[in-house]
């Protein structure tokens, strides 16, 4: 058993050698395992780690010298929530966007995928792929090259390994798919000349917009229902949410809002792989 020493990226967490070593010479390598699942358990190339029972005649310190195991966070409640009412709501086509989006579901990274038929082209599908913010490259929903990877496999072939692979193939033969990261665009809100608004206030403000723009995602016809289409973000929506957290003697005279970086007038609709990311909540 080793533990990740106090400099480590995640310091304190006992790994686990599941094969046993015969060191071959003075200098070696194996493989160890984190009995912590997830993020919190990741480290870097170069991180050390130490035995926590001595080695007779080995030196008790092992450095990390590749990963060969990305860890994923635990699916969240309410993402597991929307895969099951996604599983009840779509029915199996053969390759309607439906179907993409419960393949893709086989991916524990994985939030929600965009499928679209690729503009110009004939028998192409544009996937676009959007991770958990935890498990994401920038803690906005941008997916790793190994979950573009898992979902290319899952699209491919069912990985339920109980049933007969000649039931297990999913994609269209006549269909190639561009599996494509999403561009998460930063959404900046100043709320202007605020009156009495509390940090407690802000917090919750912050909560609840987050909530709401994290909401907010292209719509794919086909893969949901047209009543739940929720992909237009409007000045509207932003003042609303703000003004739903107020108590008496709290106000605000308006809002100033730029998304990726452009001044938001009214309104704003997101499209193919663009999603909305509320970056900076400024008072």
């Amino acid at each position: 058993m080793f533990k990740s020493d106090d400099t480590a990226t995640s310091p304190g967490v006992l790994f686990q050698l599941d094969v046993q070593k015969t060191l071959a010479s003075t200098s070696d390598t194996m493989t160890l395992r984190a009995l912590t699942a997830g993020p919190d358990a990741r480290l870097q190339v170069g991180d050390t780690l130490t035995s926590t029972s001595p080695l007779i005649n080995v030196n008790d310190q092992v450095t990390v010298t590749a990963e060969t195991t990305v860890p994923t966070a635990q699916e969240t409640v309410e993402n597991y929530r929307d895969e099951a009412i996604r599983s009840v709501q779509l029915e199996p086509q053969g390759g309607s966007p439906g179907d993409y989006r419960q393949w893709s579901d086989d991916v524990a990274a994985v939030r929600f995928v965009y499928p679209f038929a690729t503009s110009g082209q004939c028998g192409q599908v544009d996937l676009y792929v959007e991770a958990n913010q935890a498990d994401s490259t920038d803690g906005k929903g941008t997916p790793t090259a190994t979950t573009l990877t898992d979902v290319e496999a899952v699209v491919d072939f069912d990985p339920d390994t109980t049933r007969p692979n000649n039931e297990r193939g999913r994609r269209p033969v006549n269909v190639s798919v561009n599996y494509i990261a999403v561009t998460p665009q930063d959404v900046v809100i100043t709320v202007n000349n605020p009156v009495n608004i509390d940090t407690d206030t802000q917090a919750t403000i912050l909560t609840d917009l987050r909530t709401v723009i994290n909401d907010v995602r292209p719509f794919v016809a086909g893969a949901e229902s047209i009543n739940n289409r929720n992909d237009v973000l409007s000045i509207t929506l932003i003042i609303t949410t703000i003004q739903n957290a107020l108590t008496g003697g709290q106000s605000f005279s308006g809002v100033t809002v730029t998304v990726g970086g452009n001044p938001l007038t009214t309104s704003t609709q997101f499209f193919n792989g663009d999603i909305p990311f509320l970056q900076t909540l400024n008072f």
